[in-house]
């Protein structure tokens, strides 16, 4: 039986559910199964006793990333200052940047959220993911051919380009990266963070190395492997804030007004050092700073995400019963709305529909919130269709992927606790019924030349005939499966059935 933790974006521990998975899982290892946004593959939606505050931010931090990804793109065509800084567009420049200043942390508070539940390494949820990406993925390239939005040259060249989907997305790659080292993550969390004297250490180096240093290197050369944020070491390091804000919850003050506070002024403080830099940026490289500290890994975007998160975290959960369902089942769908708009075939070029519907600037900017709700709302509305007619066969074939991923790792720690596990000391030899010894000294023991070494051969026998009883009994309680038995072999067969005697006598 496993025991199974479903620590999903709603409330942790929100149950447990033993399952039968095949082989015994030994005693030294831990294998989580599928959670997070894969627990209705196990347990009905309805059984979900979530965090209704958490459900709420993991919607709004969504949302951020539709109007940080439509600020950057269409509005303005921000992401061109990395590269020049047009003179012309300056004025847009200053207003898409003042908006990205205040929305840049989406992605930040996804990983907090992450770390906060604790995340596991879960084939199925793994697999699951890979496969929503894909449909969508080969829905939108066949989509975006029927409508002529993308054209290719011959077949095979659209295969190959669906195949290669999965590297469209950054996230997505960081999350599983990020999943297979959860455990090493959570383990340390537990060793830094269930103390009193090292959380102090953890927060000096990561900001000094990933936040300070990594910030300031990925502007003349990424020695820190930070990437602006776009790497697995910076989602590392914001998941064990995450784990951090978690064990330290009881002991952190909770209040919104003054995190709200901190976080506007914290996106202010940026966008100060942002607009300078863009406004004289014209034939330089001060384009190139100014969208430097638009990254997910500047310290002051982390900060303002640290605050908005703690605003969220103050807050009291929901008590309309109908407003936390419907925030809780919208925020289970909420990866679809990113793999849809983000870099789908279909809508990566039409996503601004109604932003490039009008072409002076103030409509554009007006239509920036209703044009990001309806991306919003098609991610959503997509994925529940989605989830009506292949969420229960996709699941099964997760489930089946799973239960053959735990059996290979069962069968691999099984080989491997053969080749190098220490094996247990030896035991009295089966041949003699006793203890074996050098030339003479065993033969005159086992033999029984006089009544003291008769006497002697005796005890020996009766104490071997208890050992390989006790042994028989570890033996049969194993972790191991298979004919891993050593133990039980070395006693030999007459030995059990002396034992099998001897017990009967006893009772």
């Amino acid at each position: 039986m496993a025991t199974i933790w479903y620590n999903d974006i709603g409330d942790v521990a929100v149950g447990v559910l033993e399952k039968l998975r095949g082989k015994r899982v030994s005693n030294r290892i831990n294998f989580a199964l599928p959670n997070g946004s894969m627990a209705d593959l196990l347990i009905k939606k309805d059984d979900l006793k979530r965090n209704s505050t958490m459900d709420i931010l993991r919607i709004v931090a969504m949302f951020f990333i539709v109007i940080d990804h439509l600020a950057t793109v269409s509005l303005g065509r921000l992401e061109d200052v990395e590269f020049f800084v047009e003179a012309a567009m300056i004025p847009q420049h200053l207003v898409s940047s003042l908006i990205v200043c205040f929305v840049v942390g989406g992605v930040n508070l996804f990983f907090l959220l992450s770390g906060y539940f604790k995340i596991d390494l879960k084939p199925g949820k793994a697999l699951y993911m890979v496969l929503k990406l894909y449909v969508y993925w080969v829905i939108g390239t066949l989509l975006a051919i029927a409508c002529g939005f993308k054209e290719f040259a011959s077949a095979w060249e659209a295969v190959k380009f669906m195949v290669i989907g999965i590297s469209k997305y950054w996230f997505v790659l960081i999350y599983l990266l990020l999943m297979i080292c959860a455990p090493l993550l959570n383990a340390l969390a537990d060793k830094l963070f269930d103390g009193d004297g090292k959380c102090g250490y953890f927060v000096f180096v990561t900001l000094l190395f990933f936040a300070v240093i990594g910030f300031i290197a990925d502007y003349f050369y990424p020695i820190m492997g930070t990437n602006g944020g776009y790497s697995v070491i910076w989602a590392g390091t914001v998941y064990m804030y995450g784990r951090l804000i978690r064990k330290k919850e009881d002991k952190l003050k909770k209040n919104a007004p003054k995190y709200l506070l901190l976080y506007v002024l914290l996106c202010v403080v940026n966008y100060a050092v942002v607009a300078p830099l863009i406004a004289t940026g014209a034939g330089n490289s001060n384009g190139k700073l100014a969208y430097l500290f638009l990254n997910y890994n500047n310290p002051l975007v982390f900060f303002a995400s640290l605050s908005f998160f703690m605003m969220f975290l103050s807050f009291k959960p929901l008590t309309n019963q109908k407003a936390s369902r419907a925030a809780s089942i919208v925020a289970i769908h909420t990866l679809a709305v990113y793999l849809w708009h983000s870099n789908n075939p279909f809508l990566k070029n039409t996503r601004a529909f109604l932003m490039n519907a009008v072409k002076p600037f103030w409509a554009k900017l007006l239509l920036l919130l209703p044009n990001a709700a309806l991306l919003f709302a098609f991610g959503i509305a997509v994925d529940m269709l989605y989830e009506l007619l292949l969420s229960k066969p996709l699941t099964k074939f997760c489930e089946l992927f799973e239960r053959f991923i735990y059996k290979l790792a069962h069968k691999i720690c099984d080989i491997c606790a053969r080749a190098f596990c220490a094996k247990p000391a030896p035991t009295p030899s089966a041949q003699n019924g006793c203890c074996p010894n050098d030339g003479a000294k065993e033969t005159s023991t086992c033999a029984g030349e006089d009544n003291n070494s008769v006497s002697k051969g005796e005890s020996n026998g009766i104490a071997r005939n208890d050992t390989c009883c006790s042994n028989d009994r570890v033996a049969q309680d194993s972790p191991y499966d298979g004919d891993y038995n050593s133990v039980g072999d070395e006693c030999g067969e007459e030995s059990r059935v002396e034992c099998k005697s001897d017990e009967k006598q006893n009772k």
